[in-house]
């Protein structure tokens, strides 16, 4: 309706995106039901960002306008410049009523205005919560796919899909969902679908029901972990993460009644838990070759049969001598007097639904409580991993307060304006000297400034064998770092309170530091480390205490005497600090590094 209604020819229809969500799977989709069979002559697609991807994208263009084709341009965030051409070639070029130009980009602030008002935008971001993601794919994903045979194709894209939910949902509470905010699209959910038709129709062979257990489990992990959604991440926290949601998801007890998607721990005295309910964890001693190990293993059951129920033990494999055996080869079925329930039960909170037809399944996440499924307890997190959220929301709110107040009424900033234009150039002296009172504000808080902050730091010591001593080099660019941005605030605030005092001319560096100090902003100059967005006042203390622990590091010889140290944030590099000390070990004990394991003491 909106490719063919809503535009026309003249009105290029851009989808902007976030980071790590491509709209253009949609515009194929479109694009193949509109033209079916002739879509390869009626349709075009390019991603940008070479010169040679140029002269491809204004071929085909000009030769759309004249057949009256489609041409998706993919990425045009990364080609601003090309970007103002190709909007003056629309503007001239003669166009087939059938024409239609689609263009996706990331929300970029180079892309051209008088573009982007001649476009219809549609915005596409990430679905917002567990129930909104799981709506959008059974929206996505056709009925007639999801009803095919076998039966069990469906239950395997439900569980498919809350993986995809509770991956997204992590992704809005980084860094505590995932470590960095990793590039999972939907995409990954497609991709995944494709793999998983594909080896349940070699196994089905026109069967309209399959046995659970001849489902390639662990080759949908390892594509899962390694692949998919794997291929993304590029730590072991995070890796370990996604490993445990797929293996929990993934299973042949996925198919039992009633199983659990998420569930969220109650006291053991809830009338409502039960020491044999399925879910519950609970510590069982496995046999090995018909003898029973006397060490007790963390189990979940899996299926309840009367006094008996069949468990599923969280560490698969266990080590005896020299052999190591997998304690889930085969089904593990024990009496209920042999397992010693955990203190605190899992209540199921979201359940497979009975039947699970396309529009069984669609009815069932309309019928999802949001108030539940909005709990970060769901995805495996705090339930007050909220206020992250919304810590960061209130901090950019104020950021973006702060930053459009002037630093008076009367549009001070233009004042600053004339005043550093008028002193760059010499003029007018006595106007020069009559700076407003805010700038003399200014000029007395950098004298307080000045006060604490020390005139120099102390010189690591260096020997003729520093440099092979990782600590060492790992120091000295820290001392470097740390001496750079200490001579450049001395002089920058020394500098502005000569000018205040009419005593020197203003520079382009002066320039720059009046205005960001004048906004409260961290100066370019400055800022030559990461760091939290605080105010000028706070960060300068900050790196006053920092350079305190450097002479202390330099008084005491840390990099040939290591002791513990006392702040390990107060360093430029953390994660450098962390890896230089483990080098030194190694080197020192004549160790292999991979050898070694870090160790954390609170």
């Amino acid at each position: 309706t909106i490719v063919e209604k809503q535009c026309d020819e003249n009105t290029p229809i851009l989808m902007a995106s976030t980071p790590g969500n491509d709209p253009s799977a949609k515009i194929d989709g479109v694009a193949s039901e509109v033209f079916e069979g002739g879509m390869s002559r009626k349709y075009q697609s390019f991603a940008l960002g070479s010169p040679k991807d140029y002269d491809k994208a204004d071929a085909a263009i000009t030769q759309a306008t004249k057949k009256g084709t489609w041409v998706c341009l993919k990425n045009v965030h990364l080609s601003p410049d090309w970007l103002q051409k190709l909007e003056k070639r629309l503007h001239r070029l003669p166009k087939d009523p059938n024409f239609r130009l689609f263009m996706t980009m990331e929300i970029h602030p180079k892309v051209p205005v008088t573009l982007l008002r001649k476009s219809s935008i549609i915005i596409y971001e990430p679905p917002l919560g567990i129930k909104a993601s799981l709506q959008r794919t059974f929206n996505t994903v056709d009925g007639d796919r999801v009803d095919r045979a076998p039966e069990e194709r469906s239950r395997l894209y439900i569980l498919l899909a809350w993986l995809h939910a509770v991956i997204l949902e992590r992704l809005r509470f980084v860094p505590i969902g995932w470590s960095k905010a990793f590039e999972f699209s939907e995409t990954d959910l497609l991709c995944a679908m494709d793999a998983m038709d594909e080896w349940i129709d070699r196994i089905t062979k026109s069967r309209s029901n399959i046995d659970p257990n001849e489902i390639p489990w662990s080759a949908l992990h390892k594509m899962l972990v390694q692949y998919v959604y794997g291929g993304r991440v590029d730590n072991k926290y995070d890796t370990a993460r996604l490993t445990s949601f797929v293996q929990n998801l993934f299973s042949p007890e996925a198919f039992n009644d009633r199983f659990s998607l998420a569930s969220l721990s109650t006291p053991d005295d809830d009338e409502k838990s039960g020491d044999t309910e399925v879910g519950r964890l609970g510590f069982v001693c496995p046999t090995v070759d018909g003898s029973k190990i006397e060490r007790e293993m963390l189990a979940r059951i899996v299926q309840v049969d009367g006094n008996r129920v069949k468990i599923v033990f969280l560490d698969t494999h266990l080590v005896l001598g020299k052999k190591r055996v997998n304690l889930n080869s085969s089904e593990n079925w024990i009496e209920t007097s042999a397992f010693r329930a955990q203190s605190i039960a899992m209540q199921p909170v979201v359940i497979v639904p009975e039947k699970t037809k396309y529009q069984d399944i669609r009815k069932w996440v309309l019928d999802t409580d949001e108030v539940v499924v909005s709990n970060p307890a769901i995805v495996g997190l705090p339930p007050r991993a909220e206020l992250l959220i919304l810590g960061a929301r209130a901090n950019t709110m104020c950021q973006q307060l702060q930053s459009l107040q002037d630093v008076e009424t009367g549009n001070a900033q233009e004042e600053l304006n004339v005043i550093l234009t008028r002193a760059a150039a010499g003029d007018d002296e006595e106007e020069v000297g009559a700076v407003p009172q805010w700038m003399k504000d200014l000029r007395e808080q950098a004298s307080k400034w000045l006060e604490d902050i020390p005139k120099d730091m102390q010189k690591l010591v260096e020997k003729s064998d520093s440099i092979k001593n990782p600590l060492f080099r790992f120091m000295r660019r820290e001392f470097t770092i740390a001496s750079k941005v200490l001579k450049g605030i001395n002089t920058g605030l020394h500098n502005l309170i000569q000018f205040v005092d009419g005593e020197i001319k203003a520079t382009n560096d002066l320039r720059r530091l009046v205005q960001d100090l004048s906004k409260e902003l961290i100066p370019s100059l400055w800022n030559q480390y990461t760091m939290e967005s605080i105010g000028v006042g706070l960060w300068l203390l900050d790196f006053v205490k920092r350079v305190e622990q450097m002479n202390e590091i330099a008084q005491t010889e840390y990099v040939s005497n290591p002791q513990s140290c006392r702040w390990l944030g107060g360093l430029f590099s953390p994660a450098g600090f962390i890896a230089s000390t483990r080098q030194y070990v190694a080197q020192k004990n004549a160790w292999p590094l991979e050898s070694l394991v870090l160790c954390v003491e609170i």
